[in-house]
């Protein structure tokens, strides 16, 4: 069991000589998210370098498959208030709720924002579980491209709170608190193209990167929405995130279109 994983150093009473291990660097926040070393960390690619290739290949692909959108007199909706399940293997597993809206304030600008509620099993086999916490706030604008066919660029701002909670047994044997509480804040940007291919479906791409605290990730997910009613799309979202908290997550949402 590598409790350096959790930032916990295994030390006994009036000892204060660092191991070889700890002197290794293999030592990280303790936030149950992800391992920092020394090493110098990989930064993500700008979130353009790859969106733009993603959105004029997405435009290829649905112009070449007859789904251009040019004939699709809908709109793409900016207003809507929605709730996913989301399961990501991080670590070994999690899942959460996430509450969201975004509300278009004026042609073209909108404001979005949720709340993510979140548990994780940092280490089943030691029992070491982590409670997450945290929101996003910011605002976008939209850029349409064809009917029923708009690139979307936003900023955001981030905050995160979790919570490790390490058994008693464990937390005597290193001498650590059984919880380690991390917070920590920082931004959000993303890049991306929403279609609606036919009616009553939309299919989305997006890149986005975020920082909070010392952790650095980039992200990419796909969207695919099936409108259920005049206003309730039900839609699932396949998210792949590298960086120092690496994880592909699967995300079940019901979106309400105001």
């Amino acid at each position: 069991m590598n409790l350096y994983r959790y930032g916990i150093k295994p030390y006994t009473k009036g000892d204060t000589n660092e191991t070889e291990e700890y002197r290794s660097g293999q030592v990280c926040l303790p936030c149950g998210s992800a391992v920092h070393t020394q090493e110098e960390p990989s930064h993500p690619p700008p979130p353009l370098a790859v969106a733009v290739p993603l959105a004029l290949l997405m435009r290829g692909v649905l112009s070449s498959a007859g789904w251009a959108g040019e004939t699709n007199a809908e709109e793409v909706s900016y207003t809507y208030v929605s709730l996913e399940y989301e399961y990501s293997n991080v670590h070994d597993g999690s899942d959460g709720l996430t509450y969201g809206f975004s509300f278009e304030v004026a042609d073209p600008i909108h404001i979005f924002g949720g709340w993510q509620e979140s548990d994780l099993d940092v280490d089943e086999e030691a029992g070491i579980k982590a409670d997450r916490e945290g929101y996003l706030i910011g605002a976008g604008i939209k850029q349409d491209i064809a009917g029923g066919m708009t690139m979307q660029y936003r900023a955001g701002y981030l905050s995160s709170k979790t919570t490790v909670k390490i058994p008693a047994h464990v937390a005597q044997l290193v001498g650590s608190p059984t919880r380690v509480t991390e917070d920590d804040s920082g931004h959000y940007l993303e890049v991306g193209i929403r279609t609606l291919p036919r009616p009553k479906w939309e299919l989305d791409g997006f890149v986005a990167v975020f920082e909070v605290g010392d952790y650095d990730n980039s992200m990419v997910f796909v969207t695919l929405e099936r409108r259920v009613t005049e206003n309730l799309g039900i839609n699932l979202s396949f998210k792949n995130t590298e960086g120092d908290n690496a994880s592909e997550s699967w995300i079940l949402a019901m979106r309400y279109h105001l």
